[in-house]
């Protein structure tokens, strides 16, 4: 049963969890509340929190890596114009799903970018 739900939430594209965050400008980490729900990465001060402390835009995000910098293991990247996130999951499997799903989040990103941009080329095409 729960491998089943497992794999319709990621049919969904949908994920939620603790995950220990790094600072920005003071680099302690944290751990909050993360939400992956359609090209929008959340995370909260905890899971009872009702206002996000951020949305992440996924549609912005170029790549999502593990990560093996940090003085701490299961971490993984997601890298941002503007700047670059540092997570850490408490198993390698849960960091690997974290992983996994994000990937294919982005790649459907793309996709849906580059149907777009060959449904404007073609219009531009016919209407020359």
């Amino acid at each position: 049963f729960w491998a089943s739900l497992g794999a319709f939430l990621f049919q969904l594209g949908t994920k939620e969890g603790y995950l220990t965050k790094q600072g920005g400008l003071v680099k302690t980490w944290k751990t909050r509340w993360f939400t992956l729900h359609r090209n929008e990465l959340k995370y909260f001060k905890d899971q009872m929190s009702p206002e996000p402390i951020r949305i992440l835009d996924l549609t912005e995000c170029s790549a999502v890596q593990f990560d093996y910098s940090q003085e701490r293991v299961n971490c993984f990247c997601l890298v941002f114009p503007f700047r670059t996130f540092y997570l850490c999951a408490k198993t390698g499997v849960e960091a690997d799903e974290w992983i996994k799903i994000l990937r294919w989040k982005l790649s459907q990103i793309r996709k849906q970018l580059d149907q777009r941009e060959g449904t404007i080329r073609s219009r531009s095409f016919i209407f020359k």
